[in-house]
């Protein structure tokens, strides 16, 4: 793995780069909390989906280190988000991105290398339970 701290040296000013959330944790079962959710469409399709980051609390040798997921909210693609909302054990109508904030579970993860955003930790499965 890389060091996690880098200095810089620039005239005066030091500067210390924290690149541990470059490091990407091996694909396996990782218990999670939901930092962040928003509503938003997505880009290809205009559809309505959620983006949401997921920040690993165990195992703690991977906790701090940040999962990103992209679900749909109709369509062919909304049974993923089904299986998140299963394992957070929330209801299918009326559910706020607040209500999903601060939501903890448990997750597959693969590590995959896309053309757009490089190597990156990928959610295969939400888990219930």
């Amino acid at each position: 793995m890389s060091p996690k701290n880098v200095t810089v040296e620039y005239a005066d000013d030091i500067i210390s780069l924290d690149l541990t959330s470059l490091e990407i944790p091996p694909a396996g079962r990782y218990f999670v909390r939901v930092a962040s959710a928003k509503r938003m469409a997505a880009k290809s399709s205009g559809n309505p989906m959620l983006s949401i980051s997921m920040v690993i609390v165990e195992p703690e040798e991977y906790a701090g280190a940040v999962i990103y997921d992209n679900l749909m909210l109709s369509g062919p693609g909304v049974g993923r988000t089904k299986a998140m909302f299963d394992a957070l054990g929330l209801p299918y109508d009326g559910v706020s991105t607040a209500d999903i904030v601060g939501g903890e579970l448990w997750v597959q993860t693969e590590v995959e290398d896309s053309p757009q955003f490089g190597r990156r930790v990928r959610v295969r499965n939400y888990l219930v339970g």
